[in-house]
């Protein structure tokens, strides 16, 4: 039978607990740990960025929506008002 690193099966619990910790300690020592962090970390405040845009962008589109409809109701009010 082929040892799988993955297979967990043939080990003792105790065993693949250590593995794992040392798996850990390995990853946590690595020398690119913190520019993988980081870049992680750029990628999902890009994406919040790109969602913060879009909302804004839907939040400014429908306030000058409501705002040329304000003004046209002013210009229909102020020509009912000219007109009696």
């Amino acid at each position: 039978m082929e040892n799988n690193c993955c297979d967990k099966d043939n080990r003792s619990p105790r065993i693949v607990e250590e593995d794992e910790e040392v798996l850990n300690k390995r990853i946590s020592c690595h020398p690119l740990l913190g520019l993988l962090i980081e870049t992680h970390l750029n990628c999902l405040k890009e994406a919040y960025c790109k969602a913060l845009s879009s909302l804004k962008e839907g939040i400014e589109e429908a306030q000058q929506e409501s705002a040329s409809f304000i003004a046209a109701t002013y210009l229909q009010l102020g020509d009912l008002t000219r007109n009696n």
